[in-house]
C-alpha cells in the first residue's frame, strides 16, 4: 500500500468517526450560546457542540428515568454544559 493510500484511507477514517451534529437540537445550542455569551472558532465549536450534545442526551436521559423514580436528584444544563462530558 502506498503512503498516500494509507492516507487517504486514515483521512476518511477519521473524517468518518467524527460525530456529526444533531440538527434538533440546533436552535437551543444557538440559544445556549447565546444566553451564555458563547462565541468559537469554527473548529472549536465542532468540539464544544459535541461535548455540550453529549451532556443534553444525559440530562434528557436522566429526567426520563425521573419520571420512573430511577433517580433521587435532578439535574440541568447549566453555563458549564460545553466544557466536560458527563457520558
Amino acid at each position: 500500500m502506498t503512503p498516500t493510500v494509507f492516507l487517504s484511507i486514515l483521512c476518511l477514517g477519521v473524517a468518518l468517526a467524527a460525530p456529526a451534529p444533531d440538527y434538533n437540537l440546533d436552535a437551543e445550542w444557538e440559544e445556549w450560546k447565546r444566553s451564555n455569551d458563547r462565541t468559537y472558532s469554527p473548529e472549536e465549536e465542532k468540539q464544544r457542540r459535541a461535548v455540550w450534545e453529549g451532556n443534553v442526551k444525559w440530562i434528557k436521559q436522566h429526567i426520563m428515568e425521573n419520571g420512573l423514580w430511577m433517580n433521587n436528584f435532578t439535574i440541568e444544563m447549566n453555563e458549564f454544559g460545553d466544557m466536560v462530558s458527563v457520558t
